[in-house]
């Protein structure tokens, strides 16, 4: 998209919603790979949440440098984008905005997700087990799932009011239904190596956006 956002000199085809929509699913799903990745406490609180009684196996999260370097590199791709967008002087309709329904899902989202690790952490260092981070890096998951349907939403009525799907690049539809295809097989791989297929289910994050990407393709 970004490319052929610069061989056009226009982003006219683009939903800025779509755009949206898409960089907060990075962000949050982005956070929550470095937490189950990179966070001992919250890798240990899920291992022992997954743990087999019957074999003492402690199972952590099946997720890898690659899905932490996805996630990240999504979020540099939409900021290059916006970049685009809003810095470029590229071409855009003028009826081309974000919508008041997109603000208000980005500015209920980002604070309740900053509101609620602030009160999961307080829980936990309480001795109270209500919550834990493990809990907001699923629930963070969870947010680019929905995002990750909801976005192509506004893509569809954009290029139906247009009559034409020009500006929008069909190759990242074509990468999402290859990248989805790809991700499940490394998940139930993965699971298989460790002699953990239950932590493909206990995955449902990768899993479902898998299975989503494939959808409009």
């Amino acid at each position: 998209m970004v490319l052929l956002n610069r061989r056009l000199q226009s982003v006219e085809g683009v939903s800025l919603d779509y755009v949206v929509l898409n960089g907060l699913g990075y962000l949050t799903y982005s956070i929550s790979l470095i937490l189950l990745y990179f966070n001992e406490k919250v890798r240990n609180q899920y291992a022992i949440r997954h743990t087999l009684t019957t074999m003492g196996q402690l199972n952590y999260p099946l997720v890898r440098f690659n899905d932490v370097a996805y996630g990240v590199h999504g979020v540099f791709i939409i900021l290059v984008t916006l970049y685009q967008i809003y810095c470029c002087g590229y071409t855009r309709g003028y009826k081309q905005h974000v919508s008041r329904l997109t603000k208000l899902i980005m500015f209920m989202i980002l604070p309740g997700g900053i509101g609620f690790g602030i009160y999961a952490q307080k829980l936990n260092s309480a001795g109270k087990a209500n919550y834990q981070l493990v809990d907001v890096a699923m629930l963070l998951g969870n947010v680019k799932v929905v995002m990750s349907t909801a976005k192509y939403i506004p893509q569809i009525l954009h290029n139906h009011r247009r009559r034409s799907t020009k500006g929008f690049s069909m190759r990242s539809v074509q990468l999402d239904m290859s990248g989805g295809t790809l991700a499940m097989c490394q998940l139930f791989m993965d699971g298989y190596i460790r002699n953990d297929l239950q932590g493909v289910w206990n995955n449902p994050v990768k899993l479902a956006l898998s299975a989503v990407s494939l959808v409009p393709s």
